[in-house]
Parts: structure tokens; sequence; C-alpha cells
């Protein structure tokens, strides 16, 4: 019930190529729930509950040059993910990822601890006075002992997500 991310817009650079993130259509949405467990290589349990609930948000360009991505967003018990999928168009051969350009506007300037290199040393500051360089994870605290955790996975053949990306709004 309550507000922690305000509408945050996304989109994607690149190489030779108008930017994608506008003049879209959904073409479909597939919802999907899973039930399971797995186990951990390390950690503190044996094994892990995963239950999920998922939507896969297919977009198509309504514009030249007609590009196709696929956002799944799943959203657990213990944290919230997305991803971009860029579908095979026809006519295109291949396409080069110059830039992500998701958004996070949290829904207050909450304090962060923030670190501006890798293996650097963490701060605590809040996100509108963090700067435009952050390394992942930027940890966000909402409440005493309440954390969000921005992380990135599966960085194959993908750009990276910049931080400066992340805003508080008053």
């Amino acid at each position: 019930g309550r507000t922690i991310l305000r509408p945050s817009a996304f989109g994607l650079t690149f190489r030779d190529e108008p930017a994608f993130g506008e003049h879209l259509r959904v073409t479909s949405v597939t919802r999907t729930r899973s039930a399971g467990t797995w186990k951990p290589v390390y950690g503190e349990r044996d094994t892990v509950t995963d239950a999920c609930n998922q939507a896969v948000i297919s977009l198509t360009e309504t514009r030249p040059p007609h590009r196709n991505v696929e956002m799944t967003f799943r959203a657990c018990d213990e944290g919230m993910a997305f991803q971009y999928v860029v579908l095979p168009s026809e006519g295109r051969r291949e396409s080069v990822l110059l830039e992500e350009h998701s958004r996070f506007v949290f829904a207050q300037d909450f304090p962060a601890w923030v670190v501006p290199t890798a293996q650097g040393r963490y701060e605590r500051l809040t996100l509108s006075s963090a700067g435009a360089d952050r390394e992942r994870p930027l940890v966000v605290e909402l409440d005493a002992g309440l954390l969000v955790a921005i992380g990135e996975a599966k960085l194959v053949d993908f750009a990276r997500m910049k931080l400066s990306g992340v805003s508080g709004s008053a």
C-alpha cells in the first residue's frame, strides 16, 4: 500500500539506429505465476522458496524500424526484476546496443549507500546528493531496516545500466 517508485522511463540506444522507447504499441501481455524452491550453492538456507508473479509485455514500434522488444517483469517476495529481450526483426541483421536508459524515480529523496568506484568505500547520502557516477549495488534505505538494492545481472552482450537514472522526488 506504499508507493516506493514513481512512473519511470525506459529506453535503449543502438548504434546507427534511432533510440528505442517511444512510439510503442503493446502487442501482448502474458501473465504467469510460479512457485517452487531451489538450492543455493552457499548461504544460510539449504532451500530457498521461489514464488513469483511474472508479466511479459511485447512491444512493437509504430514507426520505422518497427523493432520488437519483450520486457519481462517479475515480482517475488524477496524482490523484483525486469529484463529487456530485443527480438529479431525482418530486414535487420544485427543491432549493437550502446546504452540502456532505465530510470528509477523514487517517491522520496531517500538516504542511500553509495560508492563511486568498484571496490570503493560506501558513503551514506541522499539520492539527490549522491551524484551521477555510482556503482552497483546501490542500496536505498526506505525505513530503518527496510532496504532496496538496485543491481544488475546477465550482462552478456548488453549495455551496462547507468545509475545516473536513479533519483528521488520530493
